[in-house]
This record gives C-alpha cells, sequence and structure tokens, in this order.
C-alpha cells in the first residue's frame, strides 16, 4: 500500500516566535558528539477528526509550533563542525560540533504540510480490531514520517545548513492527521525528543483553549556532563584506567575503521577515516571488527505493535524492583527488561 494519493500542499522552515534578539553558539558535549551517527528519534501520532476542526489544523499546529521553539531555540539552529586541530583541546579533536541559532542563518524547523485523499481508517485498524498484537508491517509509515528529507548529519557528517529537526503534517480524508516529528540526536535522545512533544502539546492545548501559556524550563547545557568526566578531557593520551575500566563493561565495542570488509555499501564511508586524520588513523591501534556475517541487512524487518495493560506493566515493576530493594527502577525498565528477556527466550 504505497502508491497513496498523498500531495505536498506546503514545504516551510518554522522559526521561534518571538525572535532572538542575538546570536549564540554552543559547543556540544562529548556525549551529544558520540551520537552523531546515530539513528535520529522520531515517530508518528494519528489522530481522528477531532470534534473542533481547528484543534488540529494545521495552521493551529504550525502556530504552537513556533511558539515551543521559544523554549527549544537550538533545535531550529544550524549544526557545525568545529575547526579541526590536532593539538587544541577536547573541543577540537576532529568531527567535533557545534550548535548555533538566534540568527538570520538558522535552518529552522523543516514544515512540510500534505493532504492524503484516504481515510485513517483504511490505514489503521481500531484498537479493537489490533487486539493484543498487531502486525503493522503494511502500513505505509515512510510516506508520512518525512523520511524523504534530510536533515544535518544524515549520513553521520554531513551539516551543510541543513535543519536539525523536521515536522510532516498530513491530513487525511476523514479529518484525522499524522502528525511527525523528527529531530538530530546530537541535539536530544529519544526522552529529550518526547519532553519537546509534551511541552508542544501543552502549548497547543493552551493557545486552542484560549488560556495562558504554559512556563517551560527545558535544560540544554551539554557542559553538565562534561564537567563530570572522568579524567583529563583534553589530554593528549587517552587514560590507560579508564580505558580499561571502559573495555569492562559488558558493553560490545566495535571499531568501525577495521569493519571495511564485507561491510555493505551503504555503510562503507564510515569505516573510511577523514582525509585530516587519515595518517593518524593509519597508525593507530585497531579494535574488534563488526562480524557483517551476523548481519542480513537485505532481509526485511516486520514491524509488530504489543499492548500491554497498566495492571501487567505495574506487575512487571514489582517482579522486578521489590521494596526492600536497593536498586531504583522505573515502569519503563522492566518493560524493556521484560522483552529483552523475551528476546534472549526465543533466540
Amino acid at each position: 500500500m504505497t502508491s497513496l494519493p498523498i500531495t505536498v500542499l506546503s514545504h516551510t522552515f518554522i522559526h521561534r516566535t518571538p525572535p532572538l534578539n542575538h546570536g549564540k553558539s554552543v559547543t556540544l558535549g562529548i556525549p551529544d558528539n558520540a551520537t552523531a551517527g546515530y539513528s535520529p528519534p522520531q515517530a508518528i501520532w494519528f489522530y481522528d477528526a477531532p470534534k473542533d476542526p481547528k484543534t488540529f489544523s494545521t495552521k493551529a499546529l504550525t502556530e504552537s509550533l513556533q511558539r515551543v521553539l521559544s523554549s527549544y531555540p537550538a533545535y531550529a539552529g544550524r549544526l557545525s563542525h568545529l575547526p579541526y586541530r590536532s593539538n587544541g583541546d577536547w573541543s577540537e579533536r576532529f568531527g567535533r560540533l557545534r550548535v548555533t541559532y538566534g540568527t538570520n542563518a538558522d535552518p529552522g524547523v523543516e514544515t512540510v504540510i500534505a493532504h492524503c485523499d484516504a481515510t485513517l481508517a483504511s490505514l489503521i485498524p481500531t484498537a479493537e480490531q489490533r487486539g493484543r498484537v498487531w502486525n503493522a508491517s503494511d502500513v505505509p509509515f515512510a510516506l508520512f514520517s518525512g523520511q524523504d528529507i534530510k536533515i544535518a548529519l544524515h549520513d553521520g557528517l554531513e551539516t551543510g545548513g541543513l535543519p536539525a529537526a523536521i515536522v510532516k503534517l498530513t491530513t487525511f480524508a476523514c479529518g484525522g492527521i499524522a502528525i511527525a516529528a523528527r529531530l538530530q540526536h546530537v541535539l536530544g535522545d529519544a526522552h529529550a525528543f518526547l519532553q519537546f512533544v509534551r511541552d508542544w502539546a501543552s502549548v497547543h492545548r493552551a493557545m486552542c483553549k484560549g488560556l495562558p501559556l504554559p512556563v517551560l524550563n527545558p535544560i540544554f547545557d551539554p557542559r553538565i556532563l562534561d564537567e563530570r568526566a572522568a579524567g583529563d578531557i583534553n589530554g593528549a593520551e587517552p587514560d590507560p584506567d579508564i580505558m580499561q575500566a571502559a573495555k569492562g563493561l559488558p558493553v560490545h565495542k566495535y571499531d568501525w575503521w577495521a569493519s571495511a570488509p564485507d561491510c555493505p555499501e551503504p555503510l562503507q564511508h564510515r569505516t573510511k577515516p577523514a582525509a585530516e586524520i587519515h595518517d593518524a588513523a593509519e597508525t593507530s591501534p585497531r579494535g574488534l571488527p563488526l562480524n557483517w556475517k551476523d548481519w542480513d541487512v537485505t532481509q526485511a524487518t516486520p514491524h509488530y505493535v504489543l499492548h500491554y495493560t497498566a495492571e501487567e506493566i505495574s506487575a512487571m515493576y514489582h517482579t522486578l524492583a521489590p521494596s526492600e530493594s536497593e536498586y531504583s527502577f522505573s515502569h519503563l525498565d522492566a518493560l524493556l527488561a521484560h522483552l529483552w528477556a523475551s528476546i534472549v527466550r526465543a533466540r
């Protein structure tokens, strides 16, 4: 079902309201830089036609997006690489990033408004029809996600003035709407992304009801984690004690530069050191290569949606984190542990 009649109505770039009266440039932190090649957090929400059509009108949604960006100006900003210096501090090492916002060069949040002549009911079954386990593989989510829009660092490298966030609003013949959003990972992980969406929803709700706008206080300060880093982050060589401790963690660590043999073509660029650091990379010790024989990138991945009741998740939580436990767990931790254990058993 990929030949749906979808028409793009507009293609714009949304900036914050009111605009900043000065520009600001923020160097992204070490953990942020480490996620430059990660998949960006993204999601799509499908809504049935509301009782009041103005509630989910694309005009109202773009206006509330402008407002919420006043608390998230970096999301409308411009990502770029800092100048590289071989003997510089941690922020001048190869590939370090910064975000600049509050200037006329801000790309803004790329926003696409489209219309689909199909109805939501023809694409998404009702909750009763979906049941506890729903195979959603046949739903063409890519048509509504804005997956064809490039964001900064889409390949782990390119910035070029590309937006760091995108939004796509698709209306349906029945009056329903799909709201899709995507954020570059270096600016926020899934938790930060969902907090942004929640804040957008709260601002939108207030504007629709004519209420005072909520006071938003998101934290965007990459220095917080960097200031707590162990060792000397400006050191010319890695700290051997920290390296040894890191190697002892129960996490797979692979070296892209050692993984060129048998690497799938779309990922080959990650196995090649950039020209600026090629000589140093050639003489550096190699780590563990990725075992591409364990990967079959040609196989289709089915998409299933599982529904758990509140009571089931609560039972998982109390099994994992009894009241006398010295550890702290969230309900999400309990659900993820249950899913991981189920995967391991299935294997």
